[in-house]
Protein backbone atom coordinates (compact mmCIF):
# COMPACT_ATOMS: atom_id res chain seq x y z
CA UNK A 1 0.00 0.00 0.00
CA UNK A 2 0.98 3.39 -0.80
CA UNK A 3 0.38 6.64 0.78
CA UNK A 4 -0.59 9.53 -1.00
CA UNK A 5 1.01 12.84 0.43
CA UNK A 6 -0.28 16.90 -0.14
CA UNK A 7 1.22 19.88 0.55
CA UNK A 8 -0.83 22.51 1.25
CA UNK A 9 0.11 25.80 1.20
CA UNK A 10 -2.21 28.57 2.86
CA UNK A 11 -0.97 32.09 2.30
CA UNK A 12 -3.06 35.25 3.58
CA UNK A 13 -2.77 38.44 4.34
CA UNK A 14 -5.36 38.89 6.79
CA UNK A 15 -3.44 40.04 9.77
CA UNK A 16 -1.95 43.21 8.17
CA UNK A 17 -5.74 44.04 6.92
CA UNK A 18 -6.96 46.70 9.04
CA UNK A 19 -10.38 46.68 10.95
CA UNK A 20 -14.06 46.49 9.75
CA UNK A 21 -14.13 49.97 8.96
CA UNK A 22 -10.98 51.25 7.83
CA UNK A 23 -8.67 51.04 4.71
CA UNK A 24 -5.31 51.68 3.78
CA UNK A 25 -4.45 55.24 3.25
CA UNK A 26 -1.42 54.77 0.34
CA UNK A 27 -0.44 58.44 0.39
CA UNK A 28 2.81 57.26 -0.57
CA UNK A 29 4.40 54.25 -1.54
CA UNK A 30 4.45 51.67 1.51
CA UNK A 31 1.96 53.55 3.43
CA UNK A 32 -0.26 50.79 4.83
CA UNK A 33 -1.89 52.74 8.07
CA UNK A 34 -5.24 52.33 8.23
CA UNK A 35 -8.01 55.01 7.89
CA UNK A 36 -11.50 55.70 7.30
CA UNK A 37 -12.47 55.68 3.65
CA UNK A 38 -12.70 59.81 3.44
CA UNK A 39 -9.01 59.79 5.07
CA UNK A 40 -7.71 57.66 2.25
CA UNK A 41 -9.94 59.56 -0.72
CA UNK A 42 -8.79 63.19 0.76
CA UNK A 43 -5.11 61.34 0.77
CA UNK A 44 -5.65 60.20 -2.73
CA UNK A 45 -7.18 63.91 -3.73
CA UNK A 46 -4.28 65.90 -2.12
CA UNK A 47 -2.08 63.51 -4.17
CA UNK A 48 -3.98 64.71 -7.35
CA UNK A 49 -3.90 67.93 -6.78
CA UNK A 50 -0.49 69.37 -5.97
CA UNK A 51 -0.34 72.07 -8.61
CA UNK A 52 -1.00 75.24 -7.20
CA UNK A 53 0.42 74.10 -3.62
CA UNK A 54 3.99 74.46 -3.92
CA UNK A 55 6.00 77.87 -4.51
CA UNK A 56 8.83 77.74 -6.99
CA UNK A 57 11.66 77.03 -4.10
CA UNK A 58 9.35 74.12 -3.14
CA UNK A 59 7.80 74.92 -0.48
CA UNK A 60 4.43 75.15 0.68
CA UNK A 61 2.58 78.29 -0.26
CA UNK A 62 0.33 80.07 2.22
CA UNK A 63 -2.37 77.84 3.45
CA UNK A 64 -0.33 75.00 2.85
CA UNK A 65 2.03 72.97 5.20
CA UNK A 66 3.84 69.42 4.37
CA UNK A 67 1.71 66.21 4.71
CA UNK A 68 5.10 64.71 6.21
CA UNK A 69 4.17 60.91 6.52
CA UNK A 70 8.16 60.36 5.68
CA UNK A 71 10.31 62.91 4.83
CA UNK A 72 10.38 62.10 1.37
CA UNK A 73 6.69 63.14 1.44
CA UNK A 74 6.26 66.57 0.01
CA UNK A 75 2.75 66.43 -0.39
CA UNK A 76 1.30 70.23 0.33
CA UNK A 77 -2.29 69.95 2.55
CA UNK A 78 -4.04 72.18 5.00
CA UNK A 79 -3.18 72.07 8.66
CA UNK A 80 -6.38 70.37 9.34
CA UNK A 81 -5.21 67.33 7.01
CA UNK A 82 -2.10 67.31 8.73
CA UNK A 83 -3.23 66.67 11.55
CA UNK A 84 -5.90 64.42 10.99
CA UNK A 85 -2.82 62.82 9.00
CA UNK A 86 -0.71 62.39 12.28
CA UNK A 87 -3.61 61.42 14.14
CA UNK A 88 -3.91 58.57 11.58
CA UNK A 89 -0.39 57.46 12.09
CA UNK A 90 -0.20 57.23 15.86
CA UNK A 91 -3.45 54.88 16.16
CA UNK A 92 -2.28 52.85 13.64
CA UNK A 93 -1.22 50.22 15.55
CA UNK A 94 -4.92 49.95 16.71
CA UNK A 95 -6.57 49.65 13.90
CA UNK A 96 -5.32 46.61 12.18
CA UNK A 97 -7.18 43.16 12.30
CA UNK A 98 -7.16 42.03 15.84
CA UNK A 99 -5.41 38.79 13.90
CA UNK A 100 -2.23 40.22 14.33
CA UNK A 101 -2.42 39.28 18.03
CA UNK A 102 -1.77 35.60 17.13
CA UNK A 103 0.67 36.08 14.18
CA UNK A 104 3.41 33.21 15.78
CA UNK A 105 6.99 33.59 16.17
CA UNK A 106 7.98 37.15 14.66
CA UNK A 107 4.63 39.24 16.18
CA UNK A 108 5.67 42.70 17.43
CA UNK A 109 4.50 43.82 20.99
CA UNK A 110 2.30 46.60 20.65
CA UNK A 111 3.87 49.71 19.49
CA UNK A 112 6.10 48.05 17.39
CA UNK A 113 6.03 47.05 13.60
CA UNK A 114 8.40 45.15 11.44
CA UNK A 115 10.84 47.69 9.91
CA UNK A 116 11.06 46.00 6.44
CA UNK A 117 14.49 46.78 5.30
CA UNK A 118 13.88 44.04 3.10
CA UNK A 119 11.15 41.86 2.54
CA UNK A 120 12.69 39.18 4.94
CA UNK A 121 13.27 41.98 7.70
CA UNK A 122 10.91 41.56 10.81
CA UNK A 123 13.00 42.91 13.45
CA UNK A 124 10.17 45.11 15.43
CA UNK A 125 10.80 48.72 15.62
CA UNK A 126 8.70 51.85 16.28
CA UNK A 127 6.69 52.97 13.22
CA UNK A 128 8.68 56.08 13.06
CA UNK A 129 11.78 53.71 12.67
CA UNK A 130 9.64 51.75 9.65
CA UNK A 131 9.22 54.85 7.79
CA UNK A 132 12.66 56.06 7.91
CA UNK A 133 13.75 52.96 6.39
CA UNK A 134 11.70 53.37 3.67
CA UNK A 135 12.72 56.61 2.91
CA UNK A 136 16.21 55.25 3.26
CA UNK A 137 15.91 52.82 0.93
CA UNK A 138 13.56 55.05 -1.43
CA UNK A 139 17.07 57.16 -1.68
CA UNK A 140 19.52 54.50 -1.60
CA UNK A 141 20.57 55.39 -5.33
CA UNK A 142 21.18 58.81 -4.88
CA UNK A 143 23.66 57.91 -1.92
CA UNK A 144 25.44 55.47 -4.13
CA UNK A 145 28.66 56.31 -6.00
CA UNK A 146 31.28 54.12 -7.88
CA UNK A 147 34.11 53.83 -5.04
CA UNK A 148 36.57 51.28 -3.86
CA UNK A 149 33.54 49.00 -2.25
CA UNK A 150 31.82 49.05 -6.03
CA UNK A 151 29.25 50.92 -7.49
CA UNK A 152 27.15 50.87 -3.70
CA UNK A 153 30.09 52.35 -2.14
CA UNK A 154 28.67 55.17 0.15
CA UNK A 155 28.68 59.15 -1.08
CA UNK A 156 30.65 61.00 2.54
CA UNK A 157 28.65 61.36 5.06
CA UNK A 158 27.10 58.17 4.48
CA UNK A 159 27.51 54.70 5.54
CA UNK A 160 26.31 51.11 4.60
CA UNK A 161 23.16 50.34 7.18
CA UNK A 162 24.28 46.84 7.68
CA UNK A 163 20.58 46.13 8.93
CA UNK A 164 21.05 42.58 7.59
CA UNK A 165 23.68 41.10 6.12
CA UNK A 166 24.56 42.42 2.42
CA UNK A 167 22.32 45.75 2.87
CA UNK A 168 23.62 48.42 1.09
CA UNK A 169 21.40 50.84 1.55
CA UNK A 170 23.61 54.16 2.63
CA UNK A 171 22.58 56.24 5.63
CA UNK A 172 23.73 58.64 8.26
CA UNK A 173 26.11 56.86 10.64
CA UNK A 174 23.34 57.44 13.72
CA UNK A 175 20.83 55.93 11.56
CA UNK A 176 23.34 52.83 11.10
CA UNK A 177 23.88 52.73 14.52
CA UNK A 178 20.05 52.71 15.23
CA UNK A 179 19.39 49.46 13.39
CA UNK A 180 22.07 47.77 15.71
CA UNK A 181 20.17 48.92 18.46
CA UNK A 182 17.20 48.00 16.35
CA UNK A 183 18.92 43.85 15.89
CA UNK A 184 20.02 43.42 19.27
CA UNK A 185 16.70 44.51 20.86
CA UNK A 186 14.60 42.78 18.42
CA UNK A 187 14.10 39.74 20.37
CA UNK A 188 12.78 41.78 23.54
CA UNK A 189 9.90 43.48 21.36
CA UNK A 190 8.51 40.21 19.93
CA UNK A 191 5.28 38.60 21.65
CA UNK A 192 5.66 36.03 24.00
Amino acid sequence: MTEDAATVTVTTDLTTKCRFGFVPRNAIAGDDVCVTAAARDQAADDNANQNGRHEGDGSCRTGYVFRGITIMDAACVTREVKAQTDRDTADAPNRLNTAKHVWGPNACQDDYVWRMADDSDYVCVPLTTRYQTLDDNAAASGRWTDGPYGPKTCVAGYVWREAFIGDRVCVTPDRREQARVDNDASWSRVRA
